[in-house]
């Protein structure tokens, strides 16, 4: 393993440097906000214990989208995840779950079932092919867009004392992060081996993020103090000198380099509000602000976004006024033929069926699904017509029919796939 250097940084009172100041925008609910982020087009999540409520016009206004029963008391929204697409899926606690939507929560979806996990959904990411990646205590989940079956990795197998994965991330390289109770783990294979490549005395690494010059950025808690930094895509790590425990998905940069993150001096309760000075990573300014567990984010407008128990508060100037120009290009999404299985299934009168039009496709045949009994007998007939590339959703409504067995096929062009879906009353 590669020495690993201490690098000096040095923390300036909030009285000698410009501060930041917030304002609230709501208070939801009266729980703790356990998770909250922001997709691409600006929309927010923010997770209160068991309820999540979604905002498409800044903040200003709120519905609650999605809520655990009451039921399900100790269980909680741990995090909310953004995919390429804007899908939305929210883990759920022990026992471990995911929900998924893509209508901006109008609609959920159970997308990871709690047999395939090991206890709590610790934290979701989503490459740039939309390749799903999820932690659960030691096991790393993957699925692939084009895919349906879960592919299960055991973290343990390269580091025998990996109790539980705090979190995960992608750098722009396509390299894979897993920050565990038992160090930080590097894999170059899409999560099928792992090397070890920081464990000193066992550290926790509970956040990452990436500037625009690729530098990477983690941040460790009690065990795993300070911020560490590096510049060959995570091989060797540099850690900072000051004596600070992040809070989970507690770092974000701007488009321009600058840090913001919070945390909290060892042993202290209160969490603060911190950020770099303009073009030095290793001078930061400690902002008059007292938090408790909170999750900055930087929404496309500029604007730095805190929680501060289920209160949201909002930055008075923007911390990123160039942010629409600096930030990369939005790479174009590509569409694979797909035809899901029919949900739910079995089924009562009505079902919903998902699938994908190719990207290319305007220059195929027109897209048709129908639906047929075990005879051959075409029953229905759900899409007829050009569809442009994207994912689709229709209902199929049998309750004409009798409970039995049938099937639905989707044809583009020379592309056919065909399902079954049983039909009970």
């Amino acid at each position: 393993m590669k020495k690993i250097v201490l690098a000096l940084s040095f923390i300036i009172a909030g009285l000698n440097y410009p501060q930041l100041h917030f304002t609230t925008i709501i208070q939801l609910g009266n729980d703790y906000c356990y998770s909250m982020n922001i997709d691409s087009s600006g929309n927010f999540y923010f997770a209160t214990t068991r309820n999540l409520f979604v905002s498409t016009d800044n903040g200003v206004n709120w519905e609650k989208s999605f809520s655990l029963p009451d039921s399900r008391y100790w269980d909680y929204i741990n995090v909310i995840t953004i995919g390429r697409k804007n899908d939305v899926f929210i883990g759920i606690s022990n026992p471990g779950e995911i929900y998924r939507s893509r209508d901006t929560g109008k609609t959920w979806e159970i997308f990871l079932s709690k047999n395939l996990t090991q206890g709590y959904v610790d934290d979701i990411i989503v490459d740039t092919a939309g390749t799903i990646f999820v932690a659960s205590n030691h096991i790393i989940l993957t699925l692939q867009e084009s895919d349906s079956i879960w592919q299960s990795h055991n973290i343990r197998f390269f580091h025998p004392y990996i109790g539980t994965t705090w979190s995960l991330f992608i750098s722009r390289n396509g390299t894979l992060f897993a920050g565990t109770d038992a160090g930080l783990c590097r894999s170059t294979d899409n999560g099928m081996n792992w090397n070890l490549v920081y464990d000193n005395n066992f550290d926790d690494f509970m956040c990452f993020a990436q500037s625009p010059n690729g530098t990477l950025y983690m941040g460790g808690t009690d065990r795993g103090t300070g911020l560490y930094r590096s510049s060959d895509d995570g091989l060797t790590w540099k850690r900072f000198g000051f004596n600070l425990a992040l809070e989970r998905r507690g770092i974000t940069t701007t488009s321009d380099g600058k840090i913001f993150l919070t945390a909290k001096t060892t042993g202290m309760g209160t969490t603060d509000l911190y950020s770099t000075t303009e073009n030095n990573d290793s001078l930061f300014v400690k902002h008059n602000m007292s938090l408790g567990r909170s999750y900055p984010l930087i929404h496309p407008n500029g604007y730095l976004y805190l929680n501060y128990g289920c209160y949201l508060l909002k930055s008075t100037e923007r911390v990123d006024v160039d942010r629409q120009i600096h930030l990369p290009p939005t790479p174009e999404i590509i569409y694979n033929f797909s035809l899901e299985q029919n949900y739910p299934n079995p089924f009562n009168s009505k079902t919903k069926i998902k699938y994908s039009v190719p990207s290319g496709a305007k220059e195929l045949s027109s897209s048709t699904l129908y639906v047929y009994d075990i005879l051959g007998n075409k029953l229905a007939t759900l899409v007829d017509g050009n569809k442009a590339a994207g994912d689709y959703e229709v209902e199929f409504d049998a309750s004409t029919l009798a409970s039995g067995i049938y099937y639905y096929q989707l044809q583009i062009g020379e592309l056919l796939e065909t399902k079954k879906m049983i039909l009970l009353k």
